[in-house]
């Protein structure tokens, strides 16, 4: 099977009227809420709360995970899932965010918090070359290759294990998924902030949520382009995040299961790449390493950049 998915990155946006915390501590979601979600009824929040978080990847539930205990919170994602750029196939493999390293010690503090197992990812072994459309093994350059470089490490079960695990910690109530957001305002006569948002594709329920403190947890492009704000950004600060890349935005990234990862018992590491500009997908590792290393399911992943990933 293959899946699809291209990938972004979240930065810091800026805005006179917004209190914006932003904890970007990964790089880089199925189609569900998470084990034990607490979705919203309906996809109404309360009328009023203290904190609203807007988007509902790993930043905007970090967020919230650490406000929740202190203050009465809303969360709101456009997505029916949570975990944003965090996302995987129903075996386990990963199609956003892959890994961490050694010095990543919040991702490693949170992974023990939630119960999360790491692996090793395997680049020993044979790695794979094309040009020219001729395959060869360049030996065991599978840590100089892989995208990951030597020492990184993956999570059993997905990398969006964290976002789920999270987000089923939340308040009852407190997440609407499938809840798209239109406006942020100046509430008058108040020191709160007024969020106007609809939930369901056909973007029909117009509700209000007041917050005295809102979260943007999205791409500033994504903020500029999709939010209505009043009294309006200043246009230089609007062209700043408009002119502001998506990291790995045009980059798609896909993933084949298989029964068996027959590349280890080839004593092939799973990493292959190719130069040949015809080849859609550049580079290949290992995704799951099936019953062998306590994995779901066998897969090799591989990342398009520029316009191959648009043709993805």
């Amino acid at each position: 099977s293959f899946f699809f998915t291209t990938v972004a990155r979240i930065q810091r946006p800026a805005s006179w009227l917004v209190s914006v915390l932003l904890l970007l501590f990964v790089v880089c979601g199925r189609m569900d809420s998470g084990d034990g979600a607490p979705v919203c009824e309906a996809g109404i929040l309360p009328a009023v709360v203290d904190v609203l978080v807007i988007g509902g990847g790993i930043s905007g539930l970090v967020a919230a995970s650490a406000l929740q205990r202190n203050f009465k919170l809303g969360l709101l994602e456009a997505r029916p899932r949570v975990g944003g750029r965090l996302f995987g196939t129903p075996g386990g493999a990963d199609l956003g965010g892959s890994w961490s390293w050694s010095h990543d010690r919040r991702v490693a503090a949170l992974m023990q918090r939630v119960g999360a197992t790491a692996i090793a990812q395997r680049l020993d072994g044979e790695t794979m070359y094309k040009q020219g459309g001729s395959i060869r093994s360049v030996g065991n350059l599978g840590a100089r290759v892989a995208p990951c470089g030597p020492g990184a490490q993956r999570i059993v079960g997905g990398y969006d294990t964290l976002p789920k695990k999270l987000a089923a910690e939340l308040p009852p109530g407190s997440l609407c998924l499938g809840c798209t957001v239109s406006k942020i305002e100046r509430a008058e006569g108040s020191h709160t902030v007024r969020v106007t948002y609809t939930q369901g594709s056909s973007g029909t329920g117009e509700q209000v949520v007041e917050a005295r403190r809102v979260i943007l947890a999205l791409p500033p492009r994504i903020v500029a382009r999709t939010l209505t704000f009043a009294p309006p950004l200043p246009a230089e600060q609007k062209q700043k995040m408009l002119a502001t890349a998506t990291w790995c935005g045009d980059w798609a990234k896909v993933v084949a299961t298989f029964k068996t990862p027959f590349w280890r018992s080839e004593g092939k590491s799973g990493v292959a790449a190719t130069q040949d500009e015809d080849d859609l997908v550049s580079v290949w590792w290992e995704a799951e390493g099936g019953d062998e290393v306590g994995e779901p399911a066998a897969a090799l992943a591989g990342l398009a950049f520029g316009a191959a990933g648009e043709r993805l």
